[in-house]
């Protein structure tokens, strides 16, 4: 069997995780992953929470997931670092990501809690950021608006966003009002590069009026498949927050996603310094 040749580098202020670059794209390895939470390399677990999360079977775990059959693949390689080559099975950084969540609800307490290290320290995008940096795989928005937004806007549901739509609901806020507009926004979309946001906005527009629609395609049906899996991600770890007990409000839930995904726009919740604010779960 032919295999693709993969770059290994090292992710700054991470140990035990490498990034991979691969065709212009940035990946992790599925051992990897295991290692740092579960403390072996055994991917069989990992493996079958990929195919259980990629189907919208209510399992625990697959909040959050993109709901598609390509979603539990991966790409096998032989990755070229200082010790030689070796054979390696990667993933994205965001589903990646999306174990270190489903691991924070493990049973075994001592993956839990390097689950939940793991999460503090990379955040949700800022694990997807880190991995990138590390083997260079830049982004410009003037450059590649195409990775973001869609030639056509396209009919897919946003689920994840809508489980933490309610989330909110359960908790008593009202739906089709400017504020739970304003929460979402703050939420998910207003942490899009604000280069992105106004194209959305723009291609909405567009749409209503060569359609004559007034609503139009949802911010979500603009974007990508790549970005609406990363405010999937976002959304994952939002429903991780407000399912704790001791939910103390919105702003809180917020300002804590600042730290993994900081906003590039505000609504109703103020901005803070994110060296003060407090991400404890």
């Amino acid at each position: 069997m032919d295999f693709q040749i993969a770059s290994e580098f090292s992710i700054a202020g991470l140990d035990g995780i490498k990034a991979y670059e691969l065709n212009g794209h940035a990946y992790v390895s599925k051992s990897q992953l295991c290692l740092a939470t579960r403390g072996n390399k055994a991917t069989e677990r990992f493996s079958k929470w990929m195919r259980t999360a990629a189907f919208a079977s209510g399992a625990k775990g697959s909040r959050g997931f993109p709901q598609d059959k390509g979603t539990a693949a991966f790409v096998e390689a032989h990755v070229m670092s200082s010790n030689g080559t070796k054979q390696a099975h990667l993933v994205s950084p965001l589903i990646g990501y999306q174990w270190f969540l489903h691991e924070m609800k493990s049973t075994s307490a001592a993956i839990r809690e390097r689950a939940t290290d793991l999460v503090i320290k990379v955040g949700a995008v800022g694990f997807d950021t880190m991995v990138k940096e590390a083997c260079g795989v830049g982004y410009a928005p003037a450059e590649s608006m195409s990775e973001w937004i869609k030639l056509q806007p396209t009919h897919e549901k946003a689920a994840p966003i809508n489980a933490v739509k309610q989330k909110l609901l359960d908790l008593g806020y009202i739906d089709r009002t400017k504020r739970m507009g304003e929460m979402i926004n703050d939420l998910f979309y207003n942490r899009l590069p604000a280069e992105v946001f106004n194209e959305v906005q723009r291609v909405k527009q567009e749409f209503r009026h060569k359609h004559n629609s007034w609503c139009g395609p949802s911010q979500f049906q603009v974007l990508t498949k790549d970005a609406q899996n990363a405010l999937n991600t976002i959304a994952a770890a939002a429903l991780v927050l407000l399912d704790t007990d001791n939910y103390r409000g919105i702003t809180e839930i917020v300002q804590k996603l600042d730290k993994i995904q900081p906003r590039h726009r505000k609504s109703f919740v103020a901005f803070v310094d994110p060296n003060q604010m407090n991400l404890s779960y």
